[in-house]
């Protein structure tokens, strides 16, 4: 019961470090069909992060790099993130996290991002899951164009629509009078 407690909190430790780099979190989420232990959204980049605690079990970190490497393409998330504390990392474990494009965070790694201020921290973590956030902004700005364009294009059409309909409603209000004149006409020829 000792470690599911220590889990958990890892887990809220790193919600809480993502929350201060300025990401929105949800823990122990099941977006996907399998539980992530902490998701992380921001801007569009959308990061999974699974928290191991081992004290004394036997854990299998590249088995467990492999796994989350195939739930975060299933998922279609932008980086995958394995957080182990309680155990030492080898560097062969290391090496197989970069060539799987998984991040594998020591508790060490843990105790120092702790330690950062936000404005340092939101750098770190940016740079530690491949997040550039001057792309991102670029993105979302292109994206703000494309949407106030195809607002324009919604007016300029509704306008469009509009002018055609107070035409047609001339016209008709034409061929009304023309249509009455005519009856006047033809009343007063027979008349």
């Amino acid at each position: 019961m000792a470690n599911f407690k220590r889990g958990k909190f890892l887990e809220r430790i790193i919600e809480g470090i993502f929350k201060n780099a300025g990401f929105y979190t949800e823990v122990n989420t099941r977006k996907w069909g399998f539980e992530t232990d902490v998701f992380e959204k921001k801007e569009g980049y959308n990061v999974i992060v699974q928290c191991k605690q081992h004290d004394k079990a036997y854990l299998n970190i590249k088995e467990k790099l492999f796994e989350w490497m195939g739930k975060g393409i299933y998922a279609k998330v932008d980086k995958v993130v394995l957080v182990v504390s309680g155990r030492e990392i080898r560097e062969d474990e290391y090496a197989k996290a970069r060539e799987l494009g998984v991040g594998l965070w020591s508790e060490d790694l843990v105790q120092q991002l702790l330690k950062l201020d936000k404005g340092d921290l939101k750098e770190k973590i940016n740079r530690l899951i491949g997040f550039k956030e001057e792309e991102y902004q670029k993105k979302k700005e292109e994206e703000k164009e494309r949407e106030i364009e195809e607002i324009r294009k919604e007016i300029f059409d509704r306008r469009k629509a509009e002018a055609r309909v107070r035409k047609e409603k001339r016209e008709k209000s034409i061929l009304m009078r023309v249509w009455k004149f005519v009856k006047w006409v033809v009343k007063l020829v027979w008349d």
